[in-house]
């Protein structure tokens, strides 16, 4: 009988993001494994921080909302620019039992707190910087 030895978790990796006005400490999410498990199961997300969704080209995929413990401000990117903006998505309730998607492909996706796109300007056209 083979003893399976897990592998270490790796390392979060973090990036800061300048999205509208302000400046946001985001982790990257750019595995299967991250992407599928993003902010789930998490108690809070602190203040001026987020996650950042890396796919490897532009897709047409459903966000999970399981397991999630406060509403989010979703970001939906394609080439740099902000292609659509969700705000104030719910962490329970009917409507937050439903997988969520982007109207058109990205190639990338932020997550922040809810409220965090009115406070920081975002618009649809933006472009974040990322540092």
């Amino acid at each position: 009988m083979s003893t399976v030895v897990p592998r270490p978790q790796e390392p979060a990796r973090f990036i800061q993001a300048e999205i509208g006005q302000k400046t946001y400490l985001l982790e990257v999410a750019n595995t299967p494994q991250k992407r599928w498990s993003g902010l789930s199961n998490r108690p809070k997300l602190a203040e001026d921080h987020g996650m950042l969704f890396v796919f490897p080209q532009a897709v047409h995929v459903d966000f999970c909302m399981a397991g999630m413990k406060f509403p989010l401000d979703i970001i939906w990117l394609r080439n740099g620019r902000v292609i659509e903006l969700t705000e104030n998505f719910p962490c329970s309730g009917r409507k937050a039992e439903l997988p969520i998607r982007s109207n058109e492909r990205f190639d990338r996706v932020i997550e922040l707190n809810a409220g965090e796109i009115k406070s920081s300007g975002l618009k649809v056209g933006d472009r974040p910087s990322f540092r």
